[in-house]
């Protein structure tokens, strides 16, 4: 059983994926103009979706 820590930390994980998602699907017609692989812009989604979390995750625990 998860620990109510561990699911806020995986609910915040989920919130900054579809965040990023929606901000890079909406704005796809400026992706299409860009010439870049399908490694760049995985690693691009990836990262956007890590710093997203490692800020929420710094403002919901700003106890430590």
């Amino acid at each position: 059983m998860a620990s109510v820590k561990d699911r806020i930390s995986i609910l915040l994980l989920v919130i900054a994926a579809v965040a990023v998602l929606w901000f890079v699907l909406s704005r796809l017609r400026f992706v299409v103009f860009i010439s870049s692989s399908w490694t760049e812009m995985i690693l691009i989604v990836l990262g956007s979706i890590v710093i997203l979390f490692l800020l929420l995750d710094h403002f919901f625990n700003r106890s430590r």
